[in-house]
């Protein structure tokens, strides 16, 4: 009887048709789809910081990435302000 109980309760794995669906899969696909759950629950109740945070990870990534290239072609970090142009440099006036 046990077992038809856990046939009868068993799913099939939508990315792994051939593996059965234990109570709490820990598959990467699960995984996944948690986070986008958790990421869709923050951006429905606060979308002001979501954006916020978007904004500021962005600005990250691009801050990390330009490191790394004024890295790779021998630039110091503590220097990269010499290599802005007068334009960029100067605060513009009104």
């Amino acid at each position: 009887m046990s077992s038809r109980r856990t046939s009868r309760f068993a799913a099939i794995h939508k990315c792994h048709p051939s593996e059965v669906l234990k109570p709490l899969c820990a598959g990467p696909c699960c995984k996944a789809n948690q986070a986008a759950v958790v990421d869709e629950k923050k951006r429905k109740e606060a979308p002001e910081d979501y954006a916020r945070q978007l904004k500021k990870k962005l600005y990250d990534a691009q801050a990390k990435k330009r490191d790394e290239l004024a890295e790779a072609r021998g630039i110091d970090p503590g220097k990269k302000h010499l290599l802005e142009t007068a334009e960029k440099a100067r605060p513009a006036t009104v």
